[in-house]
This record gives structure tokens, sequence and C-alpha cells, in this order.
């Protein structure tokens, strides 16, 4: 019976190189996602309604939160306008307190920008360039 010998060299340097990986990733994840919120919030702006300029300057973000352990990012956007929800989901018509009958239609252009942006893969896109970004400056 033969002996065979197995032998990995630069496995500490490996090691090394992934924990730094894992220092910077929360960092760099943190600021890619808020420059992806503020990439929507333009996306959204931009789709708006001519008439309803008064709602695009009303966008801004809020709320970035992590988990403990950075396995969980998120970023609530919010429009801070009192009747964007009434622009995106349309309201039935009422004057003076008085229901005077009909309905205005949605625009739906929040949803229009979150659907575009799925169909485009613009969030995945982003998350590679994060991945890349990070194994760049680790060598990796």
């Amino acid at each position: 019976m033969s002996d065979m010998v197995f032998r990995l060299d630069g496995l500490d340097d490996l090691a090394k190189d992934l924990t730094k990986a894992s220092t910077l990733y929360p960092d760099e994840t943190e600021r890619a996602i808020k420059r992806m919120a503020t990439r929507f919030c333009k996306d959204a702006k931009d789709n708006a309604p001519e008439a309803y300029d008064f709602l695009a300057q009303k966008w801004w973000k809020k709320h970035f939160s992590h988990t403990a352990n950075n396995s969980a990012m998120e970023v609530n956007i919010v429009n801070a306008s009192n009747v964007h929800h009434l622009v995106e989901n349309g309201h039935e018509k009422w004057f003076m307190g008085t229901h005077i009958g009909g309905f205005v239609p949605g625009k739906h252009y929040t949803e229009k920008t979150r659907m575009e942006w799925n169909t485009q893969g613009k969030v995945a896109e982003e998350l590679d360039k994060i991945c890349n970004r990070i194994f760049k400056k680790v060598n990796l």
C-alpha cells in the first residue's frame, strides 16, 4: 500500500483574507444599500406624474437597520407627503367632507418603479458589485 501525502499551502493566508472580507462586508454593504435607496428614490421621482411635482420633493429614506450578526440589512423608503398614498393607490372623491361619488384611479408609479427594479435585476447587479469590490480589496 502506498502512502499518500496531501499538503495545502497558503491556507492561513486564505483564512486571513476571508476574515478581512467578513469585517469589510457590513460597512461596504451598508453604503451600497443606502446608494441603492437613493437611486430608487430618483427613479420613483422620474416615474411620478408631472402634475404631482410636489410629491417628488418629499422622498426621503429612513430606518436603516440590520441584525446583530449582519445577516440581514434593510432600508425602508418613505415619501413624506401626506397625499402620496392617495395618488399611488387612488381614492374616492370627497368635497368639504361630503362624498360626491366617483373614484380617482391610482397612478401606481412607486409600484411601477419597484417592478422595473425587479425585472431589470438592479438589486442583484448592485449586490454583485459589492462582492466584487470587497474581494478586490482583499485580493481574492
